[in-house]
């Protein structure tokens, strides 16, 4: 694609506000309240009454998104609202936090309580209420509450919890997120406590997960705090913190993180000489699950962009990334729809279409418009 940063973004708004939203609202919504969980390769519902807890805050998210772009907002306002709905009334536990399985129109299928889909709850509300969602505000100061009162671990541990009942490995992915939603909710409601929460969590992130010799980012360890046989690499995360400290530091407005730029890098040297970023990897660096996502290719799109903004590289890396994100996973799929599996040469490697890859998607390209807007 010729031209820089400013095409693609055009390009990027023009696909979400013309194609996707569209698809996503009329395809989307599932006959049992909420939203569908997947569509077929046909972008055709599959109407499957079960669904994760997380998709239906992602979907959420994703219509406050669409609202915030300014599409249709009064079809965004009525999925907004069903989302909420959905999370407030079938998706949550008496005790404040989230399950993890749902069955639309009646409730926990799976109510074990999961740091991961509790924090994408909190994401959603927030950014529903920033949209000026009537309840959503008040639903993210019980879930933010509730975090803190069931999922906190009690001193001298730290961290939170990631599942009840509580397993033998910390994993690093949904404090991630959950650094990511509680960002959101700092910067719509200024709550001290989620400032503090912040500190928290990254210093449980640079204590436990990251080898700061090796410049790497594990995914699990033990809870005595060696090592753990679920432990990988995964390159997309390395690439999603770079992001997150760019972010943190720009809402804090603090210097960035000495972790940004040596997980970049690390990043770069797990990615393969044609743009493509495998799942996982081994601790020594090859390849162990060579299954290639779409949110690995927008995270390191964002990571790009973050990068750029720094002044570390030209707009080169976000360019050539945003090229092969299209070609891989958007434009073999129908409009509006995405390939979420590709294998190392870029071939569909997709049984479905699901829901829940839209926030990556949404996310990064609309950080790719506001890269290009601050010049």
């Amino acid at each position: 694609m010729t031209g820089g940063l400013e095409a693609r973004a055009d390009k990027a708004r023009k696909w979400m506000l013309e194609e996707s939203f569209p698809l996503w609202a009329r395809a989307g919504l599932h006959p049992q309240g909420g939203f569908q969980e997947r569509l077929d390769l046909a972008a055709r519902p599959m109407d499957d009454p079960t669904s994760r807890v997380r998709l239906q805050a992602r979907q959420t998210f994703c219509f406050a998104y669409a609202r915030a772009l300014g599409w249709d907002r009064e079809k965004a306002d009525t999925l907004i609202d069903e989302g909420v709905r959905t999370l407030a009334r079938f998706c949550r536990r008496a005790d404040g936090v989230f399950g993890r399985q749902v069955k639309l129109g009646e409730g926990l299928s799976d109510d074990r309580a999961d740091l991961y889909d509790t924090a994408f709850a909190l994401l959603a509300f927030t950014v529903a209420a920033q949209t000026g969602h009537g309840q959503a505000k008040v639903h993210a100061a019980r879930v933010n509450r509730a975090i803190d009162d069931v999922l906190r671990r009690p001193s001298p541990q730290f961290g939170y919890f990631e599942r009840l009942p509580d397993a033998d490995v910390r994993l690093q992915n949904p404090h991630m997120h959950l650094f990511e939603a509680t960002m959101a909710y700092y910067q719509l409601t200024g709550d001290p406590t989620a400032a503090d929460r912040l500190t928290h969590i990254l210093g449980f992130i640079e204590a436990t997960f990251f080898d700061a010799d090796a410049a790497k980012l594990h995914e699990a360890r033990a809870t005595t705090g060696g090592a753990h046989v679920e432990d990988r690499l995964e390159a997309g995360h390395h690439y999603e913190w770079v992001w997150l400290l760019d972010t943190y530091a720009r809402l804090t407005k603090t210097p960035i993180s000495a972790l940004m730029q040596p997980l970049y890098e690390s990043a770069l040297a797990l990615t393969d000489a044609g743009g493509r970023i495998a799942l996982c990897h081994d601790q020594a660096g090859a390849v162990s699950q060579a299954l290639y996502r779409t949110w690995s290719q927008t995270e390191a799109l964002k990571a790009h962009l973050a990068a750029y903004s720094r002044g570390w590289v030209s707009d080169a890396p976000a360019c050539a990334c945003f090229d092969l994100l299209w070609e891989d996973h958007i434009a073999p799929a129908p409009s509006g729809a995405w390939i979420d599996r590709v294998d190392s040469t870029g071939r569909p490697a997709a049984s479905d279409i699901t829901a829940a890859t839209g926030y990556h998607l949404y996310l990064a390209f609309e950080d790719l418009m506001r890269c290009v807007s601050r010049g």
